[in-house]
């Protein structure tokens, strides 16, 4: 190591391996970078000499194939940057036992380095684990397959991949010719087979293949329910449809009941709480008087019978339009008994509680917009005049 002349003091360093996969192996053709961490110490500079097999580089390497940057220090610390010694296509000839030392003016050195500042550099075919194909240019290293891996550093072909070994002494055996980077790449590539293997290697012939068969069984089972239930879904949407085309054309004689209500309010229940705790109570304090189901639905008579009383006897209908509504039935069953009885002068008012797609009937109907939040009051201005106009049957008393 250094010896500083004067002092006896040493400034120490540290050397690492960029661009390699490997510890210590370069792939024949590879860019790498050997990199000195130098420590500083009073009185010491930042400049590094490179020693390769016992023999000083040529500090004025700064271009071509191999190239040299020197670190600096850095300001107002006791800490030098980063110096490089970079080799470009690495040949066989560029393996070797490298040391980095930090000199300055008045310094010698010996061959016997401290531990850290010394590498062996080996120059390979291919890394462990990998398979590098030759080509024309430089050969590009490939990762084994899971469930194999290649122990020797010169595979060419993904055939040099071997299969993991399940027997334990067998990969222990593998494990202490490898580097600590490579071990755990042959721990993922060899997790999931020797898994198998080894729990398997055991067990009957008849259990080996209830392993086998048994996932698969549950496999088609599970493919099969989801079949299963989209067809059934699909069949109760084309039920549902075709009891909602039925009713399209609904064009019941008009009831002789007299129109003692101002409004029937036609909802999807999963609307519920917003219809009863804020749109029911203000029309309420407006004294509209208002047909809804929890309150004028008679009790013992059918569903039917209830809506075409609520619409004949009310002068307007006022249709919730949301997604849950769309997708009731008994809400467009109301909306096409209340557009049906249109013909008898009745009206249909829309809110259009969340954005949705109108449906064709009422696409040319226009709504209130809930949605419109800048417009809350005015909302309710609109609806009000609205539920007041009259009808153009109807007579107005002055």
């Amino acid at each position: 190591m250094l010896a500083d002349a004067a002092t006896g003091s040493k400034t120490t360093s540290d050397i690492k391996l960029e661009g390699s996969i490997s510890e210590h192996d370069v792939v024949i053709g590879s860019n790498v970078n050997l990199t000195c961490a130098a420590f500083w110490s009073p009185k010491k500079s930042c400049n590094i000499m490179w020693i390769k097999n016992s023999k000083r580089l040529d500090e004025k390497m700064k271009h071509g194939r191999l190239q040299w940057l020197l670190g600096k220090q850095i300001s107002f610390t006791r800490r030098c940057s980063v110096a490089k010694f970079m080799i470009r296509n690495f040949s066989s000839n560029d393996a070797g036992k490298y040391e980095c030392l930090s000199i300055d003016k008045i310094t010698s050195f010996q061959t016997d380095s401290e531990e850290g500042s010394i590498i062996q550099i080996n120059a390979v075919t291919c890394y462990q684990g990998f398979y590098c194909p030759k080509t024309k240019t430089k050969s590009v290293p490939k990762r084994c397959p899971t469930g194999t891996f290649s122990l020797y550093k010169n595979a060419t072909s993904i055939k040099d991949c071997l299969p993991c070994p399940a027997d334990k002494s067998k990969r222990e055996h593998w494990k202490r010719r490898m580097e600590t980077k490579i071990v755990a790449m042959f721990q993922t590539n060899c997790h999931s087979s020797s898994l198998i293997q080894g729990k398997t290697s055991n067990l009957s012939s008849g259990a080996k293949v209830a392993i086998i068969v048994l996932p698969a069984i549950a496999t088609l089972v599970f493919v099969m329910g989801v079949l299963y239930a989209f067809r059934r879904r699909k069949a109760m949407i084309k039920y549902r449809e075709k009891l909602l085309n039925s009713f399209k054309d609904v064009d019941y004689d008009p009831l002789k009941v007299p129109r003692s209500k101002d409004v029937f309010v036609c909802y999807s229940s999963k609307n519920r709480e917003w219809v009863h705790e804020i749109l029911f109570p203000k029309l309420k304090s407006q004294n509209f008087k208002v047909f809804i189901d929890f309150v004028d639905f008679e009790i013992g008579k059918t569903i039917d019978d209830n809506i075409v009383k609520g619409i004949y006897g009310s002068r307007k209908t006022l249709f919730i339009l949301s997604k849950d509504s769309l997708k009731s039935l008994y809400a467009r069953k109301e909306l096409y008994h209340a557009l049906a009885a249109g013909k008898t002068g009745h009206q249909v008012l829309v809110i259009l509680y969340e954005k949705c797609k109108a449906p064709a009937e009422i696409a040319g109907i226009v709504y209130l917009d809930w949605t419109d939040e800048k417009n809350r009051d005015r909302f309710w201005e609109r609806l009000y005049n609205a539920i007041r106009r009259p009808l153009p049957n109807e007579t107005v008393h002055v």
